[in-house]
């Protein structure tokens, strides 16, 4: 099972319906696809966490903007990179 982001979600938020919904249905083994990291959350501590939750469920997660896949410590570490890239980019508009 994919969960595809939709343009209409908002990562502005921290919390989304979506989101919230779609994570209570998934099992291990599914996979996670975003467009681009900065949909799947605005926060980079609520993103990194995110994703640490999806290794922990056994999920996968593949942001293809970025072609990283989080099953990788050089991927793990490139997702925390461009959080706050993300994050900082916000803060500074």
């Amino acid at each position: 099972m994919h969960l595809h982001l939709s343009e209409e979600v908002s990562g502005t938020h921290t919390r989304s319906l979506p989101l919230d919904e779609w994570l209570a249905t998934v099992r291990e083994g599914d996979t996670v696809v975003v467009n681009r990291l900065a949909r799947l959350g605005r926060n980079t501590v609520y993103t990194i966490q995110l994703v640490e939750d999806f290794n922990c469920r056994g999920l996968h997660f593949h942001a293809l903007d970025l072609g990283i896949d989080s099953r990788t410590p050089a991927s793990k570490m490139i997702i925390g990179v461009f959080s706050l890239s993300n994050q900082y980019e916000r803060e500074n508009n």
